[in-house]
């Protein structure tokens, strides 16, 4: 009777013991991270990819996206702090992680969203430099510059020429390609035969004596590499008509709401999982 009796209260003891071990290594700590981790949920709000009104002024306006991109971003990288300040217990590390991972994805959007911003912000000057490649009437060259021998032309576009390459190479580069936009792939892949174009009228000229007058250049010249040079710069204008086609379809609306973010079933789903997790925290 006494060996039951030693029994039932070790066994009330060891009941007890594991009670208070599981209410203070496990669920007090659980509730505490609960308590801490939805205030800084709450904070994101349900507007994060929805742009405010007074965030832009239209479609066109890519700078204001880029201001409203950058704040998004700052209290987003805030918000990551805090909850990085915070130690999940076991039970709630693989949350923690999850809502870590969104932030980070909508972080990820808001820098991919910067770069299409720029990227359209700037292509506008691209156009006013490409507009200055132009074909030239040889009386519209003399009325500018005295230009009456094609060492001269060669003088006068070669700066142009590499201005506005420079230019491209700026915009086109890695940060924009890894994008995989298709509308800005299809005027690099535009752009890039202007390019060839360009370098090869500027070879052509190099291959012709500088002091030849400019009046006797097209003699030099064989009658395929005049029609090549022409076809430049037909490609030239139909690639400013182009990109300023494409500049009034694209909007800073689209950009706000990450609908080109290459990333946006992982960020829709991730941030599905978050959501549903801290609905049944609240529920408890």
């Amino acid at each position: 009777m006494r060996i039951s009796i030693v029994v039932f209260i070790f066994m009330l003891l060891f009941s007890l013991a594991g009670a208070v071990f599981y209410y203070i290594k496990i669920y007090q700590p659980t509730r505490e991270y609960v308590k801490a981790v939805i205030p800084i949920y709450e904070r994101i709000g349900l507007s994060i990819g929805k742009p405010a009104p007074e965030e832009i002024r239209n479609s066109a306006d890519f700078d204001g996206a880029i201001q409203a991109l950058e704040e998004r971003e700052n209290f987003i990288q805030e918000i990551r702090n805090d909850l990085v300040l915070l130690n999940p217990p076991e039970k709630m590390k693989v949350f923690h992680q999850s809502f870590l991972d969104e932030l980070e994805l909508i972080l990820s959007a808001l820098e991919d969203g910067k770069v299409r911003a720029r990227f359209w912000t700037e292509l506008p000057e691209l156009v006013k430099e490409l507009k200055e490649v132009q074909p030239v009437q040889e009386e519209a060259i003399r009325l500018r510059r005295e230009i009456t021998t094609v060492g001269a032309l060669y003088d006068f576009w070669s700066p142009i020429f590499e201005q506005v390459i420079d230019t491209g190479d700026r915009m086109f580069s890695q940060e924009i390609l890894v994008l995989k936009d298709k509308n800005i792939d299809e005027i690099k892949s535009r752009w890039e035969e202007t390019v060839q174009g360009l370098d090869f009228i500027l070879e052509i000229l190099d291959s012709i004596s500088p002091t030849l007058p400019l009046e006797r250049m097209t003699g030099s010249i064989s009658a395929e590499q005049n029609q090549k040079a022409n076809d430049v710069f037909d490609n030239i204008e139909d690639l400013i008509r182009f990109i300023e086609n494409r500049i009034k379809t694209e909007s800073a609306y689209d950009i706000l709401e990450f609908r080109d973010y290459s990333a946006q079933v992982d960020l829709s789903e991730n941030a599905f999982r978050v959501y549903q997790r801290v609905e049944e925290f609240q529920r408890k």
